[in-house]
Formats: C-alpha cells, structure tokens, sequence
C-alpha cells in the first residue's frame, strides 16, 4: 500500500512509520511537501488541517493520506497542547485521533496572543526543535518526544479506521 503524509517534519514521520508497521503492511511512507495553515488555536481549525494535509497526500496519487496538525486550545482560560490525525481515501474520512492533552505554563499562555507556540519554545529553549522533541519534550523535561506525542494520535486515528 502506497501512503503519503502530509509533512516532511521528521518527528511526524517517524511516528507515521511506527504506527503503519503496527497495523499495515506498506512498501513505504512518503513524506510530503503540502500547504498548511498557521498555528491552528483550536480543534477545529487543527482537524481542518489535518485534512487538507491527508487530501493533499491522498490526492498526490497515494492510497492513504495521512494529516497530522499539533495544536493550541483554550479551555477555561487555560491554553493545552495536542495533535489531530486523520486517516483520508477515497473521498472520505477512515479514521481520526488525538493525542492527550498538556496544559502549558502561564508565561508561555501569556505569549500566544502574539506568537506562535514555536516561536515562544524557540525564545524559552535557544533552538528549534520542531523536527526532534518538540515543545511535549520541552514541557515534559523530555521524558516524552514529539513523535511519540504524534504517535498516540496516529495510534488512535488507526484504532478507528475503516478497513
């Protein structure tokens, strides 16, 4: 089975790779390059785009696409850090996941407003780590990574796939 993701970020990639050796049988995961939003502040804008990205796989000529959006929400108040992923074939939705959910801290909440999540890890830490931890490494003083975060919801959106 061909299938495309709808990213080149390494961290989504291998967790993409992890979660098809899991459940499928795939010569490969193709990592590409499709437009996206910005930083999605909510779930919905986050599923929005996690579909463009797994159409835009699908439709590259794959037999799967697969999106995957990291996203901020607000509840109460309080700002939380999660990812969507949507499974996409045929002209349909076969499977949709999220990860859990961390709270952020307040001096990163009071910058969102203004920037982007990335751009407030980067300030806090130095340096990019979008393609390797990511800010779940960051706020978990690395005791998990981006992809493993990717992975659980790529683990779910598999869980409730339509074979």
């Amino acid at each position: 089975m061909k299938i495309g993701l709808g990213s080149t970020n390494e961290a989504k990639m291998d967790a993409a790779e992890r979660a098809f050796e899991e459940f499928l049988t795939a010569e490969a995961v193709d990592g590409l390059e499709v437009e996206s939003l910005d930083q999605p502040m909510n779930v919905e804008e986050a599923r929005e785009g996690a579909i463009s990205r797994a159409k835009q796989a699908y439709e590259k000529g794959y037999e799967l696409g697969i999106g995957n959006e990291g996203f901020v929400t607000e509840i109460d108040g309080d700002y939380f850090l999660s990812t969507v992923t949507v499974l996409y074939r045929g002209d349909e939705i076969v499977g949709e996941g999220y990860s859990g959910m961390i709270k952020l801290p307040q001096n990163m909440q009071d910058r969102l407003s203004e920037e982007e999540l990335g751009e407030v890890i980067m300030d806090e830490i130095g340096e990019d780590i979008s393609e390797e931890g990511g800010a779940i490494s960051v706020l978990t003083d690395g005791r998990k990574t981006r992809p493993e975060f990717t992975y659980t919801s790529m683990l779910h959106a598999f869980s409730d796939w339509k074979y």
